[in-house]
């Protein structure tokens, strides 16, 4: 997956900077976008390999913007926009959409998945207690998936 334009929303950047794995990202994927009105959402400091663009279509945004958040709309807008480019989103509504609009996507938990599965990640039940601490939700499902992946 290194060669994929990643296209990520808010909630999975905002939750690897509080569990300090935002370098989970730039060892996973070359690279990273975001848009302006998803780093408007995001009050931590991020590593200049993460691209920040203005450059979504204006129209797809507007009628996206009918049933989502301006990051969300945003992040999809410059997605569709993008050859070869996969969506990192944890909003229902934002995935729902994506899916719609065919859309490769993935979310928080994929990313956790990947790193485990590419031995970025020692503890999957480290990275469960880490986001609970900080105040993250996952449900039940998904944190018994994270905390029983074979880890080295």
């Amino acid at each position: 997956m290194r060669d994929v334009l990643v296209v990520c929303d808010a909630s999975p950047l905002i939750a690897l900077c509080a569990i300090g794995r935002i370098d989970l990202l730039r060892s996973l994927f070359s690279d990273i976008w975001i848009t302006d009105l998803v780093r408007a959402e995001i009050k931590a400091d991020l590593p200049d390999w993460i691209q920040i663009t203005t450059q979504y279509n204006p129209d797809d945004f507007a009628l996206l913007r009918v049933g989502l958040d301006r990051g969300e709309a945003s992040a999809i807008a410059f997605a569709m926009g993008q050859e070869n480019a996969t969506l990192i989103i944890d909003e229902l509504a934002g995935r729902r959409v994506a899916r719609e609009l065919g859309i490769p996507l993935t979310g928080l938990v994929g990313v956790l998945l990947l790193g485990i599965e590419k031995n970025l990640i020692a503890s999957g039940s480290e990275i469960v207690a880490d986001l609970r601490t900080h105040g993250f939700w996952l449900s039940s499902k998904l944190e018994r998936l994270l905390s029983d992946q074979p880890t080295p």
